[in-house]
């Protein structure tokens, strides 16, 4: 129910669009001027519409008691009257009858509805089912507006009309709601996810060298020719990480003559293994303990001219 569209909404004094059966009262409901008393000082001077209706259901819901089980005296032929201005106690059904009653008093069109409250945590998210069960039978009243839509009305403590569905913009914020609940409830997780990217993204350029530095460790083997553009590979990696990427049409020689040379004088011998190990067709015979010697050494050198005081063991 959209109550900010209702409380807008003015109904006529005369209810032509409805049906005398739901404005009519048994005579003796209709000539009690208790009823009519009590249902003219619920709604004061509110304006005819639904500020009146709701100032009814307001009023059952916060004056009276609701108590499933009770019980009206079986000398009582009067039930409504009797809940109204004696008991002030029954269950759902009086209320409903009730709010009827002092409804049809004013003159709008009410009817008396039964059918089923489930409650919410019944429902069963796998099979999209709700469990009913006897106890969940309920009363309730409806006002009929014009254009022959029934509107409900809950005149019984502890129950709850079903909320209109949100426009696309209310769905929005419930959505902002429930994360902004869930930030709250997970708030040191929260902080410790924006702290571990806060360091990813400030670090991340060591990250990535000692990833590109794990992988070549992991990918370090077989011959002699495979471990040397193995090599090439992770020096190319961490010079991108620092601008000086090897241009294209450069050969690995001439980038390290020109860019790196003043740098890791130590990977002069490296590079020179390079066209060897690339361009070669002819056999080559070189120590494997040779290569490896000066693989590691251009390592190690390109490290610690990229981080200065590092430990260059820990590339070994």
């Amino acid at each position: 129910v959209d109550e900010a569209l209702l409380e807008g909404m003015t109904l006529p004094a005369v209810t032509r669009y409805a049906l005398p059966l739901y404005r009519e009262l048994p005579p003796a409901l209709r000539s009690d001027e208790r009823i009519k008393e009590l249902a003219l000082r619920i709604v004061g001077d509110k304006p005819r519409g639904w500020k009146q209706i709701k100032a009814v259901e307001e009023y059952l819901r916060n004056e009276y008691i609701h108590v499933r089980d009770f019980k009206v005296p079986e000398d009582r032929d009067d039930p409504v009257p009797w809940f109204l201005f004696d008991s002030k106690t029954g269950p759902d059904y009086l209320f409903a009858a009730a709010a009827c009653v002092l409804l049809r008093q004013l003159n709008y069109p009410a009817r008396v509805v039964s059918g089923f409250y489930v409650d919410p945590a019944d429902h069963d998210p796998e099979s999209g089912q709700v469990s009913v069960r006897p106890d969940d039978i309920h009363f309730w009243t409806e006002i009929l507006l014009p254009g022959d839509e029934w509107v409900v009305v809950e005149p019984t403590p502890g129950y709850e009309k079903l909320p209109a569905s949100p426009d696309l913009l209310g769905r929005l914020a419930l959505i902002a709601a429930a994360i902004g609940r869930w930030l709250v409830d997970n708030l040191a997780t929260v902080l410790l996810a924006v702290l571990a990217a806060a360091l990813v993204v400030w670090q991340r350029r060591r990250l990535l060298a000692g990833l590109y530095w794990l992988r070549w460790r992991l990918s370090y083997g077989g011959p002699w020719r495979r471990r040397v553009m193995s090599t090439l590979r992770l020096l190319e990696a961490w010079a991108g990480l620092e601008g000086q990427r090897r241009p294209v049409g450069w050969t690995p020689l001439r980038w390290y003559e020109r860019h790196l040379r003043s740098r890791v004088p130590e990977a002069a011998t490296f590079f020179r293994l390079i066209p060897l190990a690339a361009y070669s067709t002819f056999p080559c015979v070189l120590p494997e303990e040779f290569a490896d010697r000066q693989c590691k050494t251009a390592v190690r050198a390109f490290w610690a001219s990229r981080k200065p005081g590092s430990e260059e063991a820990r590339h070994d």
